[in-house]
């Protein structure tokens, strides 16, 4: 209920899995609480806001009709990142990195693949244990949203030494040879990657 027809649709889709299955007011509200959630979110609505499920049953029908009732809010535009905890890199820096544009839809999907980039611009940096926790600042008023994002960017890692198990030495040789970082470099969280490919 109160969701318009197309967005209802979709909902409805992503509960499939549920229909036919036996009933569970729980399995719904995690249901609401993390797709139901999480697709709004990509479309901006931070605030949408769920009540809890509610089932009826008709006469002659063995089976429950569930609604979950919402409350939309308005979608959100992009404001802005406030960063806090950072050290490394200037947040103009970061800003280019999460590459989000001022006044486009604050989608979630977008937000958490900028985070991501800038999580790896840490790595290559050595900051291999860098996390992040974010939270969305809502101005109603004019329907934008500021993200507050606190950075931990832990400590600077630099290369030790490269060893192997498990293969005959003369392959293990050859991968030492092939392997590019030296000792005391600063460890490039990327490159582990780039070698194995």
């Amino acid at each position: 209920p109160s969701a318009p027809g197309a967005r209802e649709r979709d909902l409805i889709s992503l509960a499939r899995p549920f229909i036919g299955a036996p009933y569970s007011r729980t399995s719904l509200e995690l249901l609401a609480n993390g797709s139901f959630r999480d697709y709004y979110r990509e479309r901006g609505f931070w605030g949408a806001a769920f009540e809890r499920p509610a089932g009826s049953t008709t006469n002659g029908c063995n089976g429950v009709t569930a609604s979950i009732p919402v409350n939309e809010g308005p979608a959100y535009r992009w404001a802005g990142a406030r960063w806090s905890g950072v050290a490394r890199f200037t947040p103009e820096e970061l800003e280019r990195v999460l590459d989000m544009r001022r006044g486009s839809v604050a989608d979630a999907t977008k937000i958490e693949a900028g985070l991501a980039a800038v999580k790896a611009v840490y790595e290559k940096q050595g900051f291999v244990q860098q996390t992040h926790a974010m939270s969305p600042e809502l101005d109603l008023a004019t329907r934008e949203a500021t993200f507050l994002i606190v950075v931990s960017e832990g400590q600077q890692y630099r290369m030790g030494t490269f060893t192997y198990e498990g293969i005959p030495a003369g392959d293990g040789d050859d991968l030492t040879r092939r392997w590019r970082l030296a000792a005391g470099e600063v460890f490039d969280g990327s490159y582990v990657r780039t070698f194995m490919t």
